[in-house]
């Protein structure tokens, strides 16, 4: 239950327990007295038990965390994403997830426990820099690809002439 005066923060479970531990303690620093939740996949469930505090709540989906799958729960004040790395690369799915659900404020906790605002337009910056990325390697790797494929060809020529002199007796 609620109490008057209390905050309701919620961590997806998106890094391993090692790093769950710690964030858990930051949680507790920085929402003092605050009904704290984490959202967990089945197979995480007694790992997350131990917290005893911590409500647990099951994802209800096999697989990553998706906006194609979404979680119906109450509004909280925070949501906290917890990433295995300092940028957050790599969890763009988690962030969106953690779009939808309905929340005050919304905070990436890295692999160092430093927090982050994560906003809508944080999220669709990520989105946007991993499309260009994406692309971008994309158009560079064709061009790579022919400049290796004619060095190849230049340097197999080579070889097959300096071998076409050669007789083998055998």
């Amino acid at each position: 239950m609620k109490a008057e005066n209390s905050r309701r923060v919620l961590i997806i479970r998106s890094s391993g327990f090692q790093h769950i531990d710690k964030v858990i303690v930051m949680v507790r620093q920085k929402f003092k007295s605050a009904e704290i939740s984490i959202l967990t996949h089945v197979h995480g469930k007694e790992l997350a038990a131990k917290y005893g505090d911590v409500n647990v709540l099951v994802y209800p989906y096999k697989g990553n965390f998706s906006v194609m799958r979404p979680f119906k729960t109450v509004n909280y004040d925070a949501v906290v994403v917890p990433t295995g790395n300092v940028t957050g690369s790599g969890f763009l799915n988690v962030f969106m997830f953690a779009l939808t659900i309905k929340a005050k404020e919304r905070y990436i906790c890295n692999i160092k426990t430093d927090f982050k605002s994560l906003t809508t337009w944080s999220v669709f910056r990520t989105a946007i820099k991993g499309g260009v990325i994406s692309t971008a390697s994309m158009f560079l790797a064709i061009p790579a690809a022919i400049v290796v494929f004619i060095i190849w060809h230049i340097l197999g020529i080579r070889v097959i002439k300096k071998d076409k002199g050669k007789r083998k007796y055998g």
